[in-house]
């Protein structure tokens, strides 16, 4: 029988361990036994999915690392550098750094669920200020903000129009958005995929410096 003093612990793990039926446990050392072995499996499993877990931030919180670091911004400023961010934690992590949908709209990228929350329904608005969002993650807090400052760096003396000409001439945008004038609902979405695949190649040179944290 295993020695319980050698099986690996984990606070998180035991408390919903405590949690999880316990019929298989019936008085025989050999039960034990097998009760321990399936315990330690479990943990194992535990950790590496908690390791793996992508850990996603609230686009708002983005939004509001932006809105900091300018002061102000209209909506459509903010969506394409919101849009540039995502972009480049894709290259850098291979992961998204939010959940929300990018959709290719008449003048470029737009983050759908920021635009769903604040926005009116005739259009997008001037904003300045902040959103009460729960607290960063530390690590996705280091991560968002190295993301930020790149960006910043990179794109932040462009124009709302050089800003739009730019991302309607690379591929991710291009190769989806509908043709002038025409109606589409939904609008296309940028895939993450297409993102990843052609900023990787394009920021392999300037104008993006810096380097992946965390």
């Amino acid at each position: 029988m295993k020695n319980p003093e050698k099986t690996p612990t984990n606070p998180e793990f035991d408390a919903w361990w405590q949690t999880r039926p316990q019929s298989y446990l019936v008085d025989s050392a050999l039960s034990l036994a097998i009760a321990e072995s399936y315990r330690e499996v479990a943990l194992l499993a535990w950790n590496a999915a908690k390791e793996s877990t992508v850990i996603l931030c609230h686009v708002d919180a983005i939004a509001q690392l932006l809105l900091s670091k300018f002061g102000y911004l209209s909506q459509p400023h903010l969506h394409r550098l919101m849009y540039y961010c995502q972009a480049l934690h894709l290259v850098w992590y291979n992961q998204p750094l939010f959940s929300s949908r990018i959709e290719a709209w008449a003048a470029g990228p737009v983050v759908l669920d920021f635009f769903n929350r604040h926005s009116s329904s005739t259009g997008f608005t001037e904003i300045s200020g902040d959103f009460t969002q729960t607290k960063m993650e530390p690590t996705i807090e280091k991560r968002a903000n190295a993301i930020a400052d790149a960006i910043v760096a990179a794109y932040g003396k462009l124009n709302i129009a050089q800003l739009n000409d730019m991302t309607q001439s690379e591929d991710p945008y291009r190769l989806v958005a509908p043709a002038p004038s025409t109606v589409v609902s939904p609008k296309p979405e940028i895939s993450q995929e297409a993102m990843r695949t052609f900023y990787l190649a394009k920021w392999s040179r300037p104008p993006i410096s810096g380097s992946p944290v965390g």
